[in-house]
C-alpha cells in the first residue's frame, strides 16, 4: 500500500488486509495522529478480529 508518504509526514500508518476482490487481496490503510502508534495498532487489531486474518484465506485457496 501507500503508507510511505504518510510516514514521511511523521504520521503513523498501517495497512491491514481485509479480503479478496476478484481474487486479488485488498486492504485498509489506517492513519493516526503523531506519536499515537498505539491507536493504529488497536484499530488494526480490531479490524483483524472482525474480518479475520487474510493469510488463512490465501492458504485455503492453495489446497
Amino acid at each position: 500500500m501507500y503508507s510511505t508518504g504518510t510516514n514521511f509526514l511523521s504520521l503513523p500508518a498501517g495497512v491491514v488486509p481485509i479480503g479478496l476482490v476478484e481474487s486479488l487481496p485488498t486492504g485498509i490503510q489506517v492513519v493516526g495522529r503523531r506519536y499515537r502508534e498505539d491507536l493504529i495498532l488497536d484499530a488494526i487489531e480490531a479490524i483483524e478480529n472482525r474480518v479475520g486474518v487474510l493469510s488463512r484465506q490465501l492458504w485455503a485457496r492453495e489446497e
